[in-house]
């Protein structure tokens, strides 16, 4: 720009200084004074180009320098809220984890001493109290198992001799029938009364006759094979379940071994008693194919016997 000089008649009132901006340039003029008279007029001409372009770069430069700001702010607020939820993440994590695997010793770290490490402090101890729950719980269940196992056995066992009751020589013997139907093969059923009972019974007392009546059994489960089940009735008589015959021989040796084991073996306070043992034989499918009837036959034999 420049600065012009110029004389002239005086400016009228109110219009003695005229000041214009037009586009990128700056207009001024004044009048020039002295001791109340005029000498002219003082014209100032200055382009603002170099100032609007000075403002423009000061406008990007704030823009950028507010944008980066905003872009800062923006990742020390995320960075902080991760901070901050991380312990929170952690714990929904750890329950995740627990609902899983139903691990109940897994604990959450501690990390700060705030309300997060307050609430990290309770979830430990929430899992501690299931966790001892859950062992009581179990020991519960297996005293029940053990509970449920001792009636199942009173259900199914002779309380006496230990042996398989009638009702479990019922329930296996039509469990046997079934598989050596499928399979064709032959099984047999003895059925066994001891002889002279009653009168050692009668004559030394019941717990007497109770003693006899474990002696036997000891005695003929010394004769048994691995897969032959021998079951008290009731009383002096008893049933076995002989599975997989090979041939009517090898019954009747069983039989008759069972009947040599108490032979001079039985005593009641130190005294020898004659008790002795009458087995009668049924063969399945031979002589029937129902249970109630095969036991029938062995009963009928062992009267013959």
């Amino acid at each position: 720009g420049g600065i012009d000089t110029q004389l002239g008649s005086p400016l009228q009132p109110g219009k003695d200084v005229v000041t214009d901006v037009t586009g990128n340039d700056l207009f001024i003029q004044v009048p020039v004074l002295f001791r109340g008279e005029w000498l002219g007029t003082l014209v100032v001409r200055e382009s603002l180009r170099g100032v609007s372009e000075m403002v423009s770069a000061l406008l990007w430069q704030a823009g950028w320098i507010l944008m980066a700001c905003v872009v800062l702010a923006s990742f020390m607020l995320r960075k902080a809220q991760r901070r901050s939820l991380a312990p929170i993440v952690e714990l929904a994590q750890l329950a995740e984890r627990v609902a899983q695997s139903q691990d109940y010793s897994l604990r959450a770290p501690i990390r700060r001493d705030d309300e997060v490490g307050t609430l990290a402090k309770r979830f430990n101890h929430l899992l501690k109290r299931i966790e001892v729950w859950q062992v009581d719980l179990r020991e519960q269940l297996r005293q029940q198992q053990r509970v449920g196992q001792k009636f199942q056995d009173m259900a199914y066992r002779d309380g006496l001799t230990g042996l398989p009751n009638r009702r479990h020589f019922k329930e296996a013997l039509q469990r046997e029938l079934t598989e050596h139907q499928e399979n064709s093969q032959r099984m047999a059923v003895m059925f066994i009364d001891l002889d002279n009972f009653k009168s050692v019974n009668d004559r030394h007392g019941h717990d007497a006759g109770d003693d006899v009546l474990r002696q036997t059994c000891a005695c003929m489960v010394q004769q048994l094979r691995r897969d032959d089940e021998l079951c008290r009735l009731g009383g002096d008589e008893f049933a076995l379940i002989v599975k997989h015959v090979a041939d009517r021989a090898a019954v009747s040796a069983l039989a008759q071994r069972l009947i040599d084991s108490i032979q001079g073996q039985i005593q009641v306070r130190g005294e020898l008693q004659l008790v002795g043992m009458s087995i009668g034989v049924a063969f399945f499918p031979e002589d029937a194919e129902d249970a109630s009837k095969l036991l029938e036959h062995a009963d009928q034999a062992m009267y013959w016997a």
